[in-house]
C-alpha cells in the first residue's frame, strides 16, 4: 500500500495561485471537472492522446464564448486502473461577470465530449453533485469567506499528491510526464486593488 503525499513545491505554488486570484477578484466561480475517454475506447487512451486533447482545449479558450469570463486553470494528468490517463481539471471564472457553477461544469464537460474527443470522452463534475459532498468548497467563493478558501486550497492539494513509491511514468519519448500544470495568470498591479463590487 502506498503512501500519500504532496509536491511541497508545486503545493506552495498552487496556495500562492490561490491567494493571487482571491487579491485580485471579490468573487471567484470555481469549476472542476474530470475529464477522461470511454472505457470501450480504452485502445486510444495514451498520454498522448489525452496530452493533445488537454492542449485543443487549453487553445480553444481564445475562441469560444464558454470562456468568456474565464480567468485560468490548474490541472494534474494521472494514470489509474479505473480510468486509464485522465486530467482533474479546476476552471477559475469572474464570479462577478458568471454566476451558476452547476450549468457552467455542465457546457464544460459537454464541449470536452463533443469537440474535444468527438463523442469518445466523458466527465464528472463535483459542482453538479454538490449534494454528495460534507463540505462543498467550490462554486461560489467569495474573497471574505477566508474559512472556504482555506477549504479551497485543501481540496486542491489533490492536484499535487504523489504516490510514495509509484514509478515515474514515461511518455513514448521516454520523457517523464508532466502531472501537474497551471494556466498562466499575471496578478493584476496592487495598487488598484480588488473590485469591491457586491
Amino acid at each position: 500500500m502506498t503512501t500519500r503525499t504532496y509536491n511541497r513545491s508545486n503545493q506552495e505554488r498552487l496556495h500562492h495561485f490561490v491567494d493571487q486570484l482571491v487579491a485580485d477578484y471579490s468573487k471567484l466561480l470555481v469549476v472542476r471537472l474530470d475529464l477522461y475517454i470511454g472505457n470501450e475506447y480504452a485502445e486510444i487512451n495514451t498520454y498522448e492522446y489525452m496530452n493533445e486533447a488537454f492542449i485543443r482545449l487549453r487553445n480553444n479558450l481564445r475562441f469560444n464564448q464558454l470562456f468568456d469570463h474565464y480567468i485560468t486553470y490548474a490541472a494534474k494528468l494521472e494514470y489509474g486502473v479505473d480510468r486509464r490517463w485522465h486530467y482533474h481539471v479546476v476552471f477559475f471564472y469572474d464570479g462577478q461577470k458568471v454566476k451558476n457553477d452547476y450549468l457552467l461544469a455542465q457546457a464544460l464537460g459537454k464541449y470536452w465530449v463533443d469537440t474535444i474527443t468527438r463523442g469518445l470522452g466523458s466527465y464528472y463534475s463535483a459542482n453538479m453533485n454538490s449534494d454528495k459532498y460534507k463540505a462543498f468548497a467550490l462554486g461560489m467563493i467569495d474573497y471574505r469567506e477566508l474559512r472556504r478558501i482555506e477549504k479551497l486550497k485543501v481540496v486542491l492539494d489533490y492536484l499535487v499528491k504523489e504516490e510514495a513509491g509509484e514509478p515515474v511514468r514515461l511518455d513514448a519519448a521516454g520523457k517523464a510526464y508532466r502531472s501537474y500544470r497551471q494556466g498562466l495568470y499575471k496578478p493584476r498591479d496592487s495598487r488598484l486593488g480588488r473590485p469591491r463590487v457586491a
